[in-house]
C-alpha cells in the first residue's frame, strides 16, 4: 500500500509532498483502526520504508522581481481591478490568501502623514474548506491565524504602495456587509457591488491569476515558471524583506514564522549573501595583511 501511494493513476511518480499528504491520511485512518480494536498494532511500525524527501525550499526562478511583480500587479488592474489590492497585500505584506481573504477595513490602520506606513492588525482567516466539512454547511470556515492561538493577532507593516492600493480599493469598491474588503462582487456597468458578504472564490482568484501572467509576463518568463501562482508573491515579498536587510527575526514575526522555518525555505532567495560573505571575509584578512590579500 505505501508503495501504491508514491504512483499516480498513470504509473507515474507523484510529488514528495503528494505522497506526503496520503501517507499521512493512510497513517491516520490505520491509528484510529487501533483505537476501535479491529488492528491490534500500528502495521506501519513493522516496516521499513522510505519516502522521498521532500523539498521546502523555494525556487528562486519562480520568485518574482520588484519588476515582475509591478507587471504583475498592472495586469490584475486592468483585467480584474476589484482583486488588484488582494494580490498587493499578499505582495506587500506577505500576507497568505486565507489572511487577505479575512481583511476588515477595521483591521486596517492607516497612515497618520501622506505617503506614509500604515499597520495590518492581523486577526484570523477565512479557510475554503468545502461545505461538506463545515458545522454550518458553508463552504468557509474561519480559522484563528496558523500556528498561533484562537485569540491571537498579528501586526503587518503596509508600505505606502499598499496603502494607496487599499485605499483605493475601498473607495471603489466598498466593504461587503460584515466589513470584509475582498467579498463576491457582481453589477451592470462596471458596477462592482458586494453581494453576500462571501469571500472571493479560489477558482476565480486563480482566474485572475492566470490572465495576469498572460498580459504581464513575457513568453519566457511565463516558460521559466516565474510567479506560477498567487502565493509566489509571498514568497517574493519575504525573500524582498530578507535580501533588503531586515532581520530574520523580524521578517518571521511579520510572516507568522518560525525563523528556522523561514530560513529553511527562503535559502535560495537571498541573493547577493554570499558575495557579501566573500567580501567581509576579505576584509578581515586584509585587516591583519593575511597573505592573499591587498
Amino acid at each position: 500500500m505505501l508503495d501504491d501511494l508514491a504512483v499516480k493513476l498513470d504509473g507515474t511518480a507523484a510529488a514528495a509532498s503528494t505522497i506526503g499528504r496520503k501517507k499521512a491520511v493512510f497513517s491516520g485512518a490505520l491509528r484510529y483502526a487501533v483505537e476501535l480494536g479491529h488492528l491490534p498494532a500500528h502495521p506501519m511500525n513493522r516496516v521499513k520504508w522510505t519516502a522521498p524527501k521532500k523539498s521546502d525550499e523555494v525556487d528562486r526562478t519562480a520568485v518574482a522581481n520588484p519588476e515582475q511583480a509591478a507587471r504583475l500587479l498592472r495586469a490584475v488592474r486592468d483585467s480584474t481591478p476589484e482583486l488588484e489590492a488582494f494580490f498587493g497585500a499578499m505582495y506587500y505584506a506577505g500576507l497568505r490568501p486565507e489572511e487577505v481573504l479575512n481583511l476588515h477595513d477595521l483591521h486596517y490602520e492607516r497612515s497618520t502623514w501622506p505617503d506614509g506606513w500604515g499597520w495590518l492588525h492581523l486577526g484570523g482567516a477565512a479557510v475554503e474548506v468545502g461545505s461538506g466539512w463545515t458545522d454550518d454547511g458553508g463552504a468557509i470556515e474561519y480559522r484563528a491565524l496558523k500556528h498561533r492561538g484562537v485569540k491571537d493577532t498579528r501586526d503587518v507593516p503596509a508600505e505606502p504602495a499598499l496603502c494607496a492600493l487599499l485605499d483605493r480599493h475601498i473607495e471603489q469598491f466598498p466593504p461587503g456587509p460584515d466589513g470584509r474588503l475582498f467579498v463576491t462582487r457582481r453589477g451592470p456597468g462596471g458596477m462592482y457591488r458586494p453581494t453576500n458578504g462571501r469571500p472571493v472564490t479560489a477558482n476565480a482568484r486563480h482566474t485572475a491569476w492566470r490572465k495576469a501572467r498572460e498580459r504581464g509576463l513575457t513568453p519566457a518568463e511565463r516558460k521559466a515558471g516565474v510567479a506560477p501562482v498567487p502565493y509566489s508573491l509571498r514568497h517574493a515579498c519575504l525573500s524582498g524583506w530578507l535580501n533588503a536587510g531586515v532581520s530574520a527575526a523580524l521578517a518571521a514575526t511579520w510572516a507568522g514564522h518560525s525563523i528556522a522555518v523561514l530560513l529553511k525555505i527562503y535559502a535560495k532567495c537571498l541573493y547577493g549573501e554570499q558575495e557579501a560573505a566573500l567580501r567581509r571575509i576579505d576584509a578581515f584578512r586584509a585587516e591583519f595583511g593575511w597573505p592573499g590579500t591587498a
